[in-house]
């Protein structure tokens, strides 16, 4: 019933740039279609490799952020202090990094998740870390807008350089504090874990009203990009340093800590050791003690860190140590009980005796009054609140 075509009628076979040409039509037409726009659709395509997207989303369950912090890990990695001549810094934390504010006892504080980088105002030169202090954001592209924004407005230029994503994302960024003291590197939370991390800052905020820290009618400070603080890192300048120190966090503080080994002079030494701190089943916070000579050489005029322990008897236990070791001073066990806290100087070699790094580390007990998370043994009191109103008169000098 139908009529026979002569040969003449048929096309010709597609060349293989016809069927490249038409990918690429495909491809430009996805831009525009797809549903999650066209940076998603470009970077992340829905017929993309599996191992392409497992680098894009960042999702690995080998690395060990992705994990669930080792048993006999700290409890959290509570706030890095860095004094500041002026209040100028907050506009790299709060406007650029895009973590909250906050206002403890008159002074501002960036809040990030569970964690805190507090920036208490004193004359002088501006405290460092030593070493570098590593987030998680929602987006990547988004703090990067921040930071060209803030750029502006500083009149610096505060980008690093771009790196390799440490977990999700497209790349990092690695930024400079306005005095060129401390770096900051930014990566992309894994896109399993943001949304469980946003439920953990929801916590954090919900406990603050439920203490008394926070007033349930607060301003709101519009959405935040800054999940939380995953890593810190601290440099020294050699690896029998890097070996006291794990000795002393063990030993001392009874931290858990893993090493990596390598291989140096035909002998096995300690190259990195990581302390692990478990807030959260989805928060496996770490601090990395490394061999970096050229960024331990910078290592003057530091500031401090806190740590919360869980137990009661390992609070105790650890108090003791650092009593044997004269890094307490004065304060007796009854006193550091009553404060839930203790500070040591820094840290020693507990073999030769010796100082390895005078960072001053605050020791909490989880009962502690500043704990932003609940765990088995806190006790709810009613406690006085702090200065929630002190947050509008910091945001409104930015």
């Amino acid at each position: 019933p139908y009529p026979k075509l002569s040969s003449s009628h048929y096309l010709p076979p597609l060349s293989s740039q016809a069927f490249a040409a038409m990918d690429c039509l495909a491809f430009v037409k996805n831009l525009f279609t797809d549903e999650r726009g066209c940076w998603s659709a470009a970077m992340l395509p829905k017929r993309a490799p599996e191992w392409y997207k497992k680098l894009v989303s960042g999702i690995d369950p080998g690395k060990i952020h992705q994990q669930t912090a080792p048993f006999g890990s700290f409890f959290l990695l509570g706030h890095v202090q860095l004094s500041v001549p002026d209040e100028s810094m907050k506009i790299f934390y709060y406007n650029g990094c895009g973590m909250s504010a906050k206002c403890i006892r008159g002074q501002f504080v960036a809040e990030i998740g569970p964690s805190q980088i507090r920036l208490p105002v004193k004359a002088g030169e501006p405290q460092r870390w030593p070493g570098e202090l590593r987030l998680w954001v929602e987006d990547i592209r988004q703090t990067q807008d921040q930071f060209n924004s803030v750029n502006h407005v500083l009149n610096q230029f505060l980008d690093d350089e771009k790196v390799k994503a440490m977990a999700g994302g497209e790349f990092a960024n690695r930024y400079h504090d306005p005095f060129r003291r401390n770096v900051i590197l930014v990566s992309e939370a894994p896109q399993d874990l943001a949304e469980k991390l946003l439920e953990v800052k929801q916590t954090v905020q919900q406990i603050d009203i439920l203490k008394g820290r926070a007033l349930a009618h607060a301003p709101p400070q519009g959405h935040r990009n800054a999940l939380c603080l995953i890593e810190a890192q601290v440099a020294l300048p050699t690896r029998e340093h890097v070996a006291a120190a794990a000795l002393f966090y063990e030993r001392v503080l009874g931290a858990k800590v893993t090493r990596k080994m390598t291989v140096y002079e035909r002998q096995a030494i300690v190259d990195t050791a990581t302390l692990h701190f478990g807030p959260s089943p989805a928060l496996h916070q770490t601090m990395v003690l490394e061999y970096d000579p050229v960024n331990a050489a910078r290592n003057t005029n530091l500031g401090s860190v806190c740590f919360y322990i869980v137990e009661n008897s390992s609070f105790h236990l650890a108090f003791v140590k650092c009593k044997l070791a004269g890094l307490v001073g004065e304060q007796t066990w009854e006193q550091a009980e009553g404060d839930a806290e203790f500070v040591i100087s820094g840290i020693v070699d507990v073999v030769r005796e010796s100082h390895i790094l005078p960072l001053e580390h605050v020791i909490r007990s989880a009962v502690h009054r500043e704990c932003p998370l609940p765990c088995h043994e806190c006790k709810w009191t009613e406690l006085s609140a702090d200065c929630a109103s002190g947050v509008c008169s910091l945001l409104n000098t930015s």
